[in-house]
């Protein structure tokens, strides 16, 4: 669609509820595989794996989702670049093809037969049941929503639009800045493995202190 410039509005909010609901399935049933496979003692080594693996690519995909972009077309939004961003397109799809054949491979054990005959739906009710009676977990849950709603939300949007009006480089820049968001993750996540195990008692206070540079980077940002 997007090589031949055939783009509406109605496809791309069809496309964000596929991708919705699609993500609604994909991260709880990619996060409860990961202790099937590997055994309980390796399961911190498997995380790291996976969580490095990720901030990796987060930190290679953007740049040369940019290069593409900027060498196949002119880096900027319109119709000269179209053939940049479907190179990128196609490439991303590319490696979601690579993941399904490398997940074909994968062998799970299978699941030991259990009396709980729960559908989704009440499972859903259950878990958020169990997180609403939680207090922590309830905080840790409102503070996740907001930093999702207040902090996601103008980031995707208002870094696109400041990376193809504010700087030449267009879609080069905008990769750069999602490169470097990867990259601060890494760095996060060696630290992390670095530092001391917090007190459970101050994680509270670290998580709103996490989340208050957050909050004061994007008003700088905005400034």
């Amino acid at each position: 669609m997007v090589y031949t410039n055939n783009v509406e509005m109605w496809m791309l909010y069809t496309l964000a509820i596929l991708f919705g609901v699609a993500d609604a399935f994909f991260y709880p049933a990619q996060s409860s595989m990961t202790p099937q496979l590997v055994k309980m003692d390796h399961l911190q080594i498997a995380n790291s794996l996976m969580h490095g693996t990720m901030m990796l690519a987060m930190l290679a995909g953007p740049v040369l989702a940019g290069v593409l972009i900027a060498v196949l077309g002119d880096g900027h939004s319109g119709s000269a670049g179209m053939q940049g961003i479907a190179a990128a397109f196609g490439l991303d799809a590319l490696t979601f093809l690579v993941s399904l054949v490398m997940m074909a491979f994968i062998k799970t054990p299978r699941a030991a037969s259990s009396d709980n005959d729960e559908n989704i739906l009440e499972s859903i009710r259950s878990g958020l049941n169990f997180v609403w009676n939680d207090l922590p977990l309830r905080a840790f849950f409102f503070v996740v929503a907001a930093v999702t709603f207040f902090f996601n939300g103008p980031f995707n949007i208002g870094v696109p639009i400041l990376a193809d009006t504010r700087f030449p480089e267009g879609a080069l820049a905008y990769g750069t800045i999602l490169s470097t968001w990867g990259a601060g993750s890494l760095l996060g996540m060696a630290l992390a493995g670095m530092l001391p195990r917090p007190n459970p008692k101050s994680m509270g206070a670290l998580l709103l202190s996490l989340v208050s540079v957050m909050g004061i980077g994007l008003a700088l940002l905005g400034v």
